[in-house]
């Protein structure tokens, strides 16, 4: 049995960064940004989790975090 190009599709890795209250509410989060696309995605990775208070003040600006939310990389 032969599989062409077009019956495979290779996996993908995305970055995404996002502001939480906590990390459980991140595959919502994530999925709800995504739309329709949401469903190739297989699992969301946590890959990294920086406290408010831990970031700098131009960082708190770019990424619109307030207090009490946690900035999570994610992979997926």
């Amino acid at each position: 049995m032969s599989v062409s190009p077009s019956e495979v599709s290779p996996a993908l890795h995305r970055d995404l960064s996002v502001a939480v209250t906590s990390a459980a509410e991140v595959d919502e989060r994530v999925r709800a940004f995504l739309g329709d696309r949401a469903a190739g995605v297989e699992q969301i990775t946590v890959l990294s989790q920086t406290r408010y208070m831990d970031l700098s003040t131009s960082a708190r600006r770019r990424l619109g975090i307030a207090p009490g939310q946690v900035h999570l990389n994610c992979g997926w």
